[in-house]
């Protein structure tokens, strides 16, 4: 059975989050979004499984249960009605888009690390103007360890768990979960976005010497930066296109085999980070393991593109710690500088409305960060 692309008639405009009913937005269904138009070369293992018999089907039924069960309190998803999309009303749908697929194998010692991640979008747009409206990104991760190097049926296997898996932290219900803290922007509301994500010649240096390129670690960052902004302080960002220029567009490959070009708005607000450098050292050593210092040095700055005008720009730092045992003969010191950059950027998003942080006094000009916090803070106000 082919998915249902025929989007119903849209009847609501633009809420006050706190006072209007519920939207309506129609699900269209699963998507593959990005700029390459051939799925299988972007998206090799999910290709493969969504387009074996059924599981598109199967993937987009479990997604609807899973809406019913837990229906989001700002939205109204239906689902199967025709369209009319003569501009007589609104056009918000909504479609659950694969943006990326990332697999790495490691040798470790006598063992092969196999890390999957996979990075998706609620993404609302409406299907008349073909505009994106907001999104909602969700990034799934697995990691699993084997005695034997990985063939692509085991790494296939791990992408179906990712999908297919009823678990907290796969598609289903990662999905679900973002769809259901979405509040479609009023018309008035600013719109963000994380428009650059630049990795320094030190950083990217750092990185090579420890065997990892960096073709796709800005895209994760950002998408990773967006989905932190996006929880801490409740407003929805328009999603990161690389190599996009502010206003350009993203392909949407549906299911039964249809390219749609959504143009992206221009952003009201840009972010932009610059990951300066990335370092590590022991910081102790005992009989049974090396503790490891990792450190992340970043500098985030929000603009306003039309003005020039600059909201925030400070330069961060984020520490984490890790134990490596001394049986273990090399460290992953690339997974190590992703997750604390994930870890600053968190830390930062919920900076923004605490003052009182400490993670503000670790940083390199504490004392000019809480005024600047605050002024960033009064502006997210406006974007929600």
């Amino acid at each position: 059975m082919p998915l249902l692309l025929a989007l119903p008639a849209l009847a609501a405009t633009l809420p006050n989050p706190e006072t209007a009913a519920p939207v309506d937005v129609y699900f269209a269904g699963i998507a593959y979004t990005g700029d390459k138009a051939a799925a299988d070369e972007a998206f090799p293992y999910s290709s493969a499984l969504l387009n074996a018999d059924g599981q598109i089907v199967s993937l987009n039924a479990a997604l609807r249960a899973g809406f019913q069960q837990t229906p989001p309190p700002a939205l109204n998803i239906k689902y199967g009605e025709l369209a009319s999309l003569d501009g007589s009303t609104s056009a918000i749908a909504l479609a659950a888009g694969i943006d990326r697929e990332t697999v790495v194998v490691e040798q470790i010692g006598e063992h092969y690390k196999i890390l999957v991640e996979i990075a998706a979008n609620a993404l609302f747009f409406d299907f008349r103007e073909k505009m994106v409206v907001t999104s909602r990104p969700v990034t799934l991760q697995r990691i699993e360890t084997t005695t034997t190097p990985p063939d692509d049926a085991r790494i296939l296997e791990v992408v179906r768990y990712l999908l297919t898996s009823p678990t907290e932290n796969a598609f289903v219900a990662s999905v679900v979960a973002a769809v259901h803290g979405t509040v479609i922007p009023q018309a008035s509301a600013r719109r963000l976005q994380v428009v650059s994500m630049v990795l320094s010649e030190a950083a990217q240096a750092e990185l090579a010497s420890r065997g990892r390129g960096v073709e796709v670690l800005p895209a994760m960052l950002a998408t990773e930066l967006t989905k932190y902004f996006g929880e801490r302080q409740r407003i929805s960002l328009l999603p990161y296109q690389k190599g996009q220029a502010i206003g350009g567009a993203m392909s949407a490959r549906f299911a039964d085999g249809r390219v749609y070009r959504l143009s992206i708005p221009v952003p009201d607000y840009a972010i932009n980070v610059e990951v300066d450098a990335l370092k590590s050292k022991v910081i102790q050593e005992t009989a049974a393991a090396r503790n490891l210092l990792f450190g992340a040095y970043f500098r985030i700055s929000v603009t306003e593109p039309l003005s020039g005008q600059t909201y925030f720009s400070q330069s961060l730092r984020q520490g984490s710690t890790r134990a490596i045992p001394l049986t273990q003969e090399q460290a992953d010191h690339p997974s190590a500088y992703y997750e604390t950059l994930l870890i600053g950027f968190d830390a930062f998003a919920q900076a923004i409305n605490d003052p009182r942080s400490t993670w503000l006094r670790e940083q390199p000009d504490p004392k000019a960060l809480p005024k600047q916090l605050k002024q960033l803070a009064e502006l997210l106000r406006t974007s929600r």
